[in-house]
């Protein structure tokens, strides 16, 4: 039976109008869209599995019991969006990563401690360095979290360099220290830019970072004694796939 209005009872306007996804909420955290953030740029780094993700995001948030349910299923959903993502790149998407790889192999070899993601800031990280390097290196190169984010966000890395021990107040030794890192990088066909002053950073512009990501728990695949942070030897600094689970 039609109503008044020429449309069956019981129909409303509202009834075409699809009913809203639930808003994910999550006890003590007001703003979902930081925990994304988070851990979308966490898994971009390559550099953690899942477990330590939910770690530092708990961590991070303070977060309490009734909080992990709901930090889990957006880490989850940030993976899977990443993964997603993944399928659209082009064939050549990695290659700055493994031409790093190369040069970072080479500078190893060539006596410059090579390091990717190393330490929070510049200043931790020239602090931490010299005490990584062995006796037969006598220069550094690295960028840091902070560097490393800055690149995923807008492409261009920026590389960070000096010399070891009592020798670090020495511009020339410096200088010729840099030139090294642009040679070698340039061998393996990176560009570069540096203003000759060896107290600014090296440039790799438009350098992409790429990691694949891998769920692992879906797909079958298993973490094979990869590693997916730096290496102590700084062969390998990092494995371009990353089984975060």
């Amino acid at each position: 039976m039609n109503g008044s209005n020429g449309q069956p009872e019981g129909f409303s306007a509202s009834s075409l109008v699809p009913e809203a996804d639930p808003v994910l909420k999550i006890p003590g955290i007001e703003d979902i869209d930081k925990v994304k953030s988070l851990a979308r740029s966490m898994l971009q780094r390559g550099s953690v599995d899942f477990e330590s993700l939910m770690e530092n995001l708990t961590y991070h948030f303070e977060a309490g019991e009734d909080a992990i349910p709901g930090i889990t299923d957006v880490a989850e959903s940030v993976l899977r969006e990443l993964i997603s993502e993944q399928a659209q790149w082009p064939e050549d998407e990695m290659a700055d990563m493994k031409l790093l790889m190369e040069a970072f192999e080479v500078l190893e070899q060539r006596g410059v401690i090579s390091r990717a993601n190393y330490s929070c800031c510049s200043r931790c990280g020239n602090d931490e360095i010299g005490g990584d390097a062995s006796s037969h290196h006598v220069g550094y190169c690295y960028f840091h979290e902070q560097d490393l984010d800055g690149c995923i966000e807008h492409s261009g890395l920026v590389l960070r360099h000096g010399v070891i021990g009592d020798d670090f107040a020495d511009l020339e030794k410096r200088a010729e220290n840099a030139r090294i890192i642009i040679e070698t990088m340039e061998d393996v066909g990176l560009a570069t830019e540096w203003n000759e002053n060896p107290e600014r950073v090296i440039h790799l512009p438009g350098f992409k970072w790429r990691v694949r990501l891998h769920d692992s728990t879906n797909d079958g695949n298993e973490n094979e004694g990869e590693e997916t942070g730096d290496e102590d030897t700084g062969e390998d600094f990092l494995s371009l796939d990353a089984y975060v689970r």
